[in-house]
């Protein structure tokens, strides 16, 4: 009868007089089993993770353009190069799959601003207020829509309850700084896009506009000073770059 290593070293015990032979034997040969399957183990082990890195590899991209922050991704990347057009096909793309994706719908509200579609703006706010009237994004669709009308003083009211719902809610703010700057009311503006800046970390466009605005009270120095700290963050925004030219030449700086 075939006996398993440990019944092998538990017979040799009992067997006193060959016992420490025995033993030693027993465990030598334990050790070689467990070094053959540890060996073996390893090839096999070597042998899966090449091929499950030639399958990651070869299938990396097709399982990634699957994912939703990829596409999400390439919409911000489209909606900041002003293809607004190709950007909403993909929102809309993410928006059959998750309704209300809150990344989602910042894009969308964007896109609907910049192409001027009230009606569309109008349907989503709706929406918005419908299912969730609690979250901060559904009253700052409707803000954005009465902003878009040119009603800057109701876009306000809708804008301060999503600041009240959701404090940290950085793009009620710059958007409040937009109704402000529509009425030319500079300081209020500048003091919203302040506050935007404060919360939104890491993106530009909060020290864009107030660049911009410091601009148009005449602070060319002050307006520099922001443009330059705005393109430190994002370096080929076209955006900046000509704000910045535009601050050039009314400061008479041609070279």
């Amino acid at each position: 009868n075939v006996m398993s290593p440990a019944n092998k070293i538990l017979y040799d015990l009992k067997n006193t007089s060959t016992s420490s032979f025995s033993i030693q034997a027993s465990l030598t040969r334990l050790s070689t089993l467990n070094n053959s399957r540890t060996v073996n183990t390893s090839k096999m082990t070597c042998s899966t993770v090449k091929n499950s890195d030639a399958i990651t590899s070869d299938g990396a991209l097709k399982f990634l353009q699957g994912s939703v922050d990829v596409k999400v991704a390439e919409a911000e990347e489209l909606f900041y190069n002003c293809n607004y057009k190709k950007c909403l096909k993909i929102i809309n793309s993410i928006l059959d799959r998750d309704p209300y994706h809150k990344r989602t719908l910042f894009v969308q509200i964007g896109c609907l601003m910049e192409l001027k579609d009230t009606n569309a703006l109008f349907f989503m706010a709706q929406k918005l207020v419908d299912f969730n009237p609690d979250d901060a994004i559904s009253w700052y669709a409707v803000g954005s829509y009465y902003i878009l009308i040119n009603k800057p003083e109701q876009g306000r009211r809708y804008l301060s309850k999503a600041a009240s719902l959701d404090r940290l809610f950085g793009p009620a703010w710059l958007s409040y700084g937009h109704s402000f700057a529509k009425e030319k009311e500079h300081d209020q503006a500048m003091a919203a896009y302040f506050k935007a800046a404060q919360l939104m970390q890491g993106c530009h466009l909060p020290l864009l506009y107030i660049g911009v605005e410091c601009g148009l009270t005449k602070n060319y120095e002050m307006a520099e000073k922001f443009f330059y700290q705005a393109m430190a963050l994002a370096p080929l925004d076209v955006f900046v770059l000509h704000e910045l030219g535009v601050i050039k030449y009314e400061s008479e700086a041609y070279v």
